[in-house]
């Protein structure tokens, strides 16, 4: 907060905020007692609250380090405005956005997407390619509920419980995707996402025509 103040903003012009712990089950504590209160301010809806991610990783920067954080702000005048689609299980659930932006920004961020119905049951389990087909059709809902697509995507950030994932999430994506000219991407290994299930975790970022 204080980084985006001297920037000229404040905490209505985050976008996106993303959790890493040491132990995943210090995400909900970091959701429900830091990040409600301090960047939500009480809004328990999802049509203004920025999009998140939250995932376990045994490996921080110094030992007795239990989370690391990054947020994304758009400095763009106007309020946050999110969409959030029928697929997300949170939708109506927690005041999670599927994806926001700025009311006059061009820049969306997409909150980390999983393999998970309405019904919060897990979407394919077991099968790689099956969950990054189904978020990436998240992701594709989002966008278009700004009136973009998925040509509008700049940059992707995936988690993976098996870091060899990222070889078959990689040819999933070159069917939406044009090959060698899709968006960066930078796929990490995250062995702790928020349900059991899950194979992967992905965000992402665009940039509206």
């Amino acid at each position: 907060l204080e980084i985006v103040d001297l920037a000229g903003g404040s905490v209505d012009d985050i976008l996106d905020f993303t959790s890493f712990h040491q132990d995943l089950r210090g995400a909900e504590a970091t959701f429900t007692d830091v990040y409600m209160p301090e960047v939500l301010k009480g809004e328990l809806s999802d049509a203004r609250a920025p999009s998140t991610s939250h995932v376990g990783t045994p490996g921080l920067e110094k030992a007795g380090q239990l989370g690391a954080f990054r947020a994304v702000a758009d400095l763009s005048p106007g309020p946050r405005t999110a969409f959030t689609p029928e697929l997300n299980w949170w939708k109506g659930v927690l005041p999670l956005a599927g994806g926001v932006k700025k009311e006059n920004g061009r820049f969306v961020t997409v909150a980390g997407q999983v393999a998970c119905a309405a019904d919060q049951s897990i979407v394919a389990p077991g099968d790689t390619g099956g969950q990054v087909r189904y978020i990436l059709t998240e992701i594709r809902e989002v966008l278009e509920g700004f009136g973009g697509s998925l040509d509008d995507v700049l940059a992707v950030l995936s988690f993976h419980k098996d870091p060899r994932a990222w070889q078959e999430a990689m040819q999933v994506a070159a069917e939406v995707f044009p090959v060698g000219a899709g968006p960066a991407w930078t796929a990490v290994s995250m062995p702790a996402l928020w349900m059991e299930g899950y194979l992967h975790e992905i965000a992402a970022i665009a940039v509206l025509p």
